[in-house]
């Protein structure tokens, strides 16, 4: 996917999540990540690594787990090589810790989270 595909589809003003409405970035509240998404790439072009992860995330909480990989796969791409550890560690603790701290903080259907992050965290991986 061209990069500036990838930029484009990040830039969405905001969506709807299947897993309910949860607050803050890492737990999940994808309308204010894609606003923050929105007024960063009006400046800024390129993606940080912690600012791509944080789109995958978003993703992932939409259930949209093909445009997460895609996001990383960018960051893996366009980045220099001094960064490929950082991005290895954030994808480590993408898989293995992140899906715990979001649903400990989810008020709601913790269990359609739980069961939504345990399907596609795992297809992301294999795309």
């Amino acid at each position: 996917m061209p990069q500036h595909a990838i930029y484009s589809m990040m830039s969405r003003k905001s969506f709807s999540t299947e897993a309910g409405t949860i607050t803050g970035n890492s737990t999940g509240d994808t309308e204010s990540l894609w606003k923050i998404e929105k007024l960063r790439s009006e400046t800024v072009k390129q993606h940080n690594v912690s600012s791509g992860f944080s789109c995958a995330k978003g993703f992932l909480l939409e259930r949209k787990p093909q445009d997460a990989a895609n996001i990383i796969q960018l960051l893996n791409q366009t980045s220099p090589d001094s960064k490929k550890s950082a991005i290895m560690d954030k994808l480590e603790k993408l898989v293995n810790k992140w899906p715990f701290e979001v649903i400990k903080h989810q008020k709601e259907d913790r269990k359609a989270l739980a069961a939504s992050l345990k399907a596609d965290i795992p297809a992301m991986v294999v795309y």
